[in-house]
């Protein structure tokens, strides 16, 4: 948005530059000299009303409605994987490559929605840190809040720094939405959806769908087909469903949907 402002506002000027010739030319003709000096005096308060026009604009859509994004850390990747077990147990990891920005950078957080019966048990790999969920007692994970990774030392600067959280869940209602999202709330290089099954659980309808995400309005982009491939051997080969977006937009939500046969 920035840029094409400023885009408009480099062609403007040389716009105006380009047309001094003009102008110089039609005053010696005596033709239009009183518009003419009118409109270069007012031109530097039209440029100056331009540029507060696009700064004002950047600062509503900054603060009214992205009131949650931080500019302190980007994503080299961001990827959400749900594994089926069974039809009942399932295994959701989050995936991410942090690249700090700021020298300041020693925990990222983002908000999680388990649909399901209930999360088991949240496990914290490949880094040095731990992890803090939304617990609403003793030992009991609450199915929707935010969860906290929090790192032993401050992470360093534009270097890349990768974790996994695992969720061990419970489907034992069959209430879960079949669906996996991955909401674009601040800069990233490439994001990663992937549904996993295992032997006995099969997918029909796997699909994924690209939202637009200011404020509450949200409208479907187009619907892009997945295909499945296998990995093992015949008797335990799992089936992998997998979107790759490189450089997602920002303010887009990415998002496959499925149902089980």
């Amino acid at each position: 948005m920035i840029v094409n402002g400023l885009k408009f506002l480099v062609g403007l000027l040389v716009l105006g530059a380009a047309s001094i010739p003009v102008v110089q030319e039609i005053k010696r003709a005596g033709q239009a000299e009183v518009s003419v000096e009118r409109w270069l005096l007012i031109l530097p308060y039209i440029i100056v009303s331009l540029i507060a026009i696009v700064i004002i604009f950047y600062i509503i859509l900054r603060f009214r409605l992205m009131p949650h994004l931080s500019w302190d850390y980007v994503f080299g990747l961001n990827q959400h994987t749900i594994c089926y077990l069974d039809k009942s147990n399932l295994e959701f990891t989050k995936t991410l490559s942090i690249i700090p920005l700021t020298r300041c950078v020693n925990q990222a957080s983002y908000d999680y929605n388990w649909t399901g019966s209930d999360i088991k048990s949240v496990i914290l790999r490949k880094i040095d840190g731990n992890v803090t969920v939304n617990n609403v007692g003793p030992g009991i994970i609450a199915n929707k809040g935010k969860l906290l990774i929090h790192f032993n030392e401050y992470l360093r600067v534009l270097r890349k720094h990768e974790c996994d959280v695992t969720y061990l869940l419970s489907n034992e209602n069959n209430t879960m939405e079949r669906k996996l999202i991955i909401t674009v709330k601040r800069p990233t290089l490439k994001s990663l959806l992937r549904v996993v099954t295992n032997p006995g659980v099969r997918l029909k309808d796997v699909n994924a769908s690209v939202y637009d995400m200011f404020g509450d309005r949200k409208n479907t982009c187009k619907m892009i087909p997945l295909y499945s491939r296998k990995f093992g051997n015949h008797h335990n080969a799992q089936t992998y469903y997998e979107w790759e977006i490189k450089r997602p937009k920002l303010f887009s939500r990415y998002e496959i949907t499925w149902d089980i046969v």
